[in-house]
C-alpha cells in the first residue's frame, strides 16, 4: 500500500487561516522536497493564507527540514501572510536552536497557543 501526501499532509481551514497538520515523523532530505512542492501547489491554490503548520509526530528534521521551513517562511512572508509553526519534540526545538533558525522562525509548543496568536 502507498502512502500519499494527501493522506499524510491535512489542510483544515479556521477563520480565515490554515493549520497544516503534518504526519510525517522524519523531515529530512529523501522526503523535504516532496513535502515542500505539495505545500507550494496548495498555497498556490489558497492563494497563500495565515498558515500553521502542527508537526505533532515529528522525530527528526535535519537541514533539508529546515530549509523546508525557511522556504515556507519566505513564500508566506512573500505574500503578506505569517506563518507559525508547531513543534513539541525536545530534541527537534534543539536542533532548529543549533541552527538558529529558532530565531527566525515563529514556534509554538502547541496548537493551542498558536491559534491565540491568530484570534
Amino acid at each position: 500500500m502507498q502512502i500519499t501526501m494527501e493522506k499524510l499532509i491535512t489542510f483544515h481551514q479556521h477563520n480565515g487561516f490554515y493549520v497544516i497538520e503534518v504526519g510525517i515523523e522524519n523531515i529530512v532530505f529523501s522526503v523535504a522536497s516532496k513535502i515542500m512542492e505539495f505545500i507550494k501547489h496548495r498555497l498556490i491554490e489558497l492563494n497563500f493564507p495565515n498558515i500553521i503548520i502542527n508537526m505533532p509526530h515529528i522525530k527528526k528534521l535535519d537541514s533539508s527540514g529546515i530549509g523546508f521551513l525557511i522556504t515556507v517562511q519566505h513564500l508566506i512572508e512573500s505574500h503578506n501572510s505569517r506563518l507559525i509553526v508547531v513543534i513539541n519534540s525536545q530534541s527537534v526545538l534543539w536542533v532548529l536552536n543549533i541552527a538558529q533558525a529558532d530565531k527566525y522562525l515563529n514556534i509554538h509548543p502547541n496548537l493551542d497557543d498558536a491559534l491565540i496568536e491568530f484570534r
